[in-house]
């Protein structure tokens, strides 16, 4: 009864210090370039899917925002994603590494030798039934407010 209670713990120790989808990775080496993510001379997306809204933070109402720093690898994976902002801190980092985690970029045409670069996404959360020009204003207003100063 002991082993199985002790087991039983160590599980549940584990799963709550579960990792987002992905991890540091030391065989990444650091790109010698360095992107804004609206610059599309070296890679373009192929697939951005939006981040999960976490769901308890729905039911309280809470918005925020995260900037995620990451590699474009030479085959147009993410690598190495990191929080440099968040707004309230750490209420949105997991959807917001899972979700860049996912993206897909295709080389560009004048990037013919699949250059990796660093990029950030800055990703907006925010809760309410609002017309479209109000949700457009908070938006650039979470989106300034996670912008960080070294970005070109």
């Amino acid at each position: 009864m002991k082993n199985t209670l002790t087991a039983v713990a160590g599980i549940i120790i584990l799963a709550g210090c579960a990792s987002p989808a992905t991890v540091y990775d030391p065989s990444v080496p650091e790109p010698q370039v360095v992107v804004n993510s609206l610059d599309t001379r070296y890679w373009e997306a192929v697939s951005k899917q939006a981040p999960q809204f976490p769901r308890s933070n729905l039911s309280r109402g809470k918005s925020g925002c995260v900037n995620v720093s990451y590699i474009i690898t030479s085959e147009g994976r993410v690598a190495n994603p990191v929080v440099v902002k968040a707004l309230p801190d750490k209420t949105f980092d997991r959807a917001s590494i899972e979700a860049v985690s996912q993206f897909v970029y295709r080389p560009s045409e004048t990037n013919t030798s699949k250059e990796p670069v660093r990029t950030n996404n800055v990703f907006t959360y925010i809760v309410g039934n609002m017309p479209q020009e109000t949700h457009q204003q908070l938006d650039a207003i979470w989106r300034s407010r996670c912008s960080v100063v070294d970005e070109q």
